[in-house]
């Protein structure tokens, strides 16, 4: 093990942006910049909710992902070691990964728009049409 010595390496978390939001199922792309005061960095860990993403990144650029398979809150680092034994933990980011609302409409028989809350009459035996959608976000 080498023993830490002189100014630790900065370290910058680029992606994700904080406070996003994404689809679960959908990769987060990580990125990070990693500079050496003095000497070079050897290796870049990404972490989720401080858990290791990956291996270590020995060589720039400083990048992997992430894929999120429940909705939930999912906070990103990524802690960069020099040459020397220094580290340096980044910036955090906080990314939800989250369902769209889905809008219900029913398309067939029209509203009525004379009627009050823009009612619409069912009648026995008439089809009706209805669409639905979900957006991400």
């Amino acid at each position: 093990m080498v023993a830490a010595v002189g100014q630790g390496p900065s370290a910058n978390l680029i992606t994700p942006v904080n406070n996003s939001t994404v689809v679960p199922n959908t990769s987060i792309n990580l990125a990070a910049t990693a500079i050496a005061a003095g000497g070079t960095i050897s290796s870049v860990q990404f972490y989720q909710n401080g858990s290791p993403v990956g291996n270590p990144i020995t060589s720039p650029p400083y990048t992997s992902s992430f894929v999120p398979t429940l909705p939930g809150s999912y906070v990103f680092d990524a802690i960069a070691t020099d040459d020397r034994g220094n580290t340096k933990v980044s910036n955090s980011s906080t990314v939800t990964a989250a369902f769209g609302t889905p809008t219900i409409a029913i398309t067939s028989p029209k509203a009525d728009v004379t009627k009050p809350n823009n009612a619409v009459r069912v009648t026995p035996n008439i089809p009706l049409t209805i669409s639905a959608t979900a957006t991400a976000g």
